[in-house]
Parts: structure tokens; C-alpha cells; sequence
């Protein structure tokens, strides 16, 4: 491995980073309303992260593995835990999030005291071109692509052959 190429992995890497946790971490102020709410937001992220984290290490260190190291079976087993614990998570996200940001449903009509948010569906078509149009969605979306495409070439069991 060369300079240049550790430099622009190791820059690739960050910046992939970068992109998506920016995001990732400004959900949390951008749908809660007080410091409170904030503050749970934060800690029950926090909390998932680590938690994700201990069962990732635990996992070889169960009895069934023949040993303690993490291999491709133990990652296998991993990736299937985190799907498990995914779906009822994506469930409750679902289910607790706003259906719009509170700088927007805070706004109502003073005659009619109804929300101004209408929800207006519009044909696949559509919602393409506007994704494709947005550019900051596109970076994102590139550098989680790229992300992806990094993690799971390390994950390839043959990679450690080499």
C-alpha cells in the first residue's frame, strides 16, 4: 500500500464520514422541540451505540464458536443480530417521530386553526427527478455508496487472505 493511496482512503474514509453523521446528528435537534426532548433523543442514541457495540464484542465470546477471535461466521452472526434488533427499532422510530418539523407544525392558520402542512402525493416520476435534483441528498447518498462498497470489501473473507 502506498502514501498516496492510505492518504486518499484515509481521506475518502472521513469524508464519508463526515457526510453522513453531520446529518444523522442534527435529526435529533431538528425534530424535538425542547432540551429535554433533545437531551433523550441524544441519550437513547448514545445508549443503542453502545449497546450495539457489546453485543458485536459479546458474540465471539459465546459458547458455541470455536474461538474468541471475530470471524467471518461471528460477523455473519452479528450482521443477523442487528437486522433482528433493526426492524422493532426502525418500528419505534416510526412510530414516536414527528410527521412534520416542530418549526413547521408550530405554524397554524389563524381563521381555520388547521395546520398548513398538506401532504400531496406525486407520481414515481416525480419524486426521482426531485431526488436526483437535489444535489446535497446525491452527495450524501455517493458517499454512503462509497462507505458501503469500503466496509464490505474489508468484511470479504478472502480480503484477509491476501
Amino acid at each position: 500500500m502506498s502514501t498516496v493511496y492510505f492518504a486518499i482512503c484515509y481521506m475518502g474514509f472521513y469524508l464519508a464520514y463526515t457526510v453522513i453523521e453531520i446529518p444523522h446528528m442534527a435529526w435529533a435537534s431538528d425534530i424535538a422541540q425542547t432540551a429535554d426532548e433533545k437531551s433523550k433523543i441524544f441519550g437513547y442514541r448514545g445508549m443503542t451505540t453502545y449497546l450495539g457495540m457489546l453485543i458485536f464484542f459479546v458474540i465471539p465470546l459465546l459458547p458455541f464458536f470455536e474461538t474468541q477471535d471475530i470471524t467471518p461466521e461471528t460477523l455473519e452472526i452479528s450482521m443477523m443480530a442487528a437486522g433482528l434488533c433493526m426492524l422493532p427499532l426502525l418500528i419505534v422510530c416510526i412510530k414516536n417521530a414527528p410527521s412534520a418539523s416542530p418549526a413547521l407544525s408550530r405554524h397554524k392558520t389563524k381563521s381555520t386553526n388547521k395546520k398548513l402542512i398538506s401532504f400531496n402525493p406525486q407520481p414515481w416520476r416525480d419524486t426521482l427527478k426531485s431526488i436526483g435534483a437535489n444535489k446535497i441528498l446525491m452527495i450524501h447518498l455517493s458517499a454512503f455508496v462509497v462507505n458501503g462498497i469500503g466496509v464490505g470489501d474489508v468484511a470479504r473473507p478472502d480480503f484477509f487472505l491476501c
